[in-house]
């Protein structure tokens, strides 16, 4: 069997099941976001669609991949295709800026579409990375969520926080940011609003994201593979560092995890969020709140699943690689 799989370099997780597929006597087919596909090839005929590709100087052939893992990132056609040369330069630009990208996106789409139709695990569809839509489709299949508001304008955000007690957090609406600048890693994830935070704004500002902060006695990670959930309790709560969120990681004094059995009616409904989201794959975290309430935060359809599966022994990387290729 043929499995090709869409990862990013760094994403160590993806090493792990490509050993569990290789010990499967799979053969596997790997692109990274940063790689560049040299040349693509796509015939097609009243009978057969073929489309080659070639990335680090080895040509795939499309057609012949069994399966595929959308584990992250994504194709990349090459942007740096040469132009006619007998354009002017500022038409070169234009043609360069638009229609070019256009161009490629078009082709990148229709690759897409045509691997979908094959046996495969996880996707690659913005949907699945949009926090709100998220919540909203939480909201949809009866689960619990936060009180939250996005604002551009101080006096209502003062409204919100001071509705709830001025007990309020902010996150982003994506994923979380990370960089590194001179060797410093920085990451912007969930924080603790206070008021000062508040009066220092100008009266109108970017959108900003803000939530009722929920009281917890613990939170959850809970890995989601095809209707089948591995969840993990993570007591962050007594560490003032990670209290707000555990991915604000206390490094000298990790959080104790645990495996945990979610209700049966919770399990429902999010089966009923995650095929509402067209995920079969993703990372899922909730609060259970003080009150013995779970309450969604959000999922993230790419997110590390090696920090579930370690502590809780689940062997995941195995569960993924069977998963890849039952359907075959």
């Amino acid at each position: 069997m043929n499995v090709l799989i869409f990862s990013e370099l760094s994403d160590a997780s993806t090493n792990d099941v490509i050993d569990w597929l290789k010990a499967f006597d799979h053969n596997v087919f790997r692109i990274n976001e940063e790689d560049v596909v040299e040349d693509v090839r796509i015939c097609m005929d009243d009978q057969t669609t073929t489309i080659r590709i070639k990335v680090r100087g080895d040509e795939i052939n499309l057609n012949e991949m069994d399966s595929i893992w959308y584990r992250r990132g994504y194709l990349n056609l090459n942007r740096k295709m040469n132009l006619p040369k007998q354009l002017e330069k500022e038409v070169y630009k234009a043609v360069s800026r638009h229609l070019i990208e256009d161009e490629l996106m078009t082709l990148e789409k229709f690759i897409d579409s045509y691997l979908y139709d094959k046996p495969h695990l996880g996707n690659n569809v913005p949907l699945n990375s949009n926090k709100l839509i998220a919540l909203k489709k939480a909201k949809e299949a009866g689960l619990k969520i936060p009180s939250s508001e996005i604002n551009t304008n101080k006096k209502e955000m003062f409204n919100f926080f001071n509705k709830h007690n001025q007990d309020c957090i902010s996150k982003g609406v994506q994923d979380i940011l990370s960089f590194t600048v001179k060797n410093n890693g920085y990451n912007y994830a969930t924080s603790k609003i206070e008021r000062a935070d508040l009066d220092e704004m100008a009266d109108s500002f970017f959108p900003s994201l803000l939530q009722k902060n929920v009281i917890k006695k613990y939170e959850l990670r809970i890995f989601y593979l095809n209707q089948r959930f591995f969840p993990m309790a993570i007591f962050s709560q007594s560490d003032e560092q990670t209290s707000i969120d555990f991915r604000n990681y206390n490094f000298e004094k990790p959080n104790r995890n645990i495996p945990f059995i979610l209700p049966k009616s919770i399990e429902e409904k999010l089966k009923v969020f995650m095929q509402s989201m067209n995920m079969d794959t993703g990372s899922i975290d909730m609060i259970v709140s003080s009150e013995n309430e779970y309450i969604f935060l959000e999922v993230n359809p790419k997110g590390q699943y090696g920090m579930t599966s370690t502590p809780c022994g689940y062997n995941l990387d195995y569960e993924i690689a069977q998963e890849i290729t039952k359907n075959v």
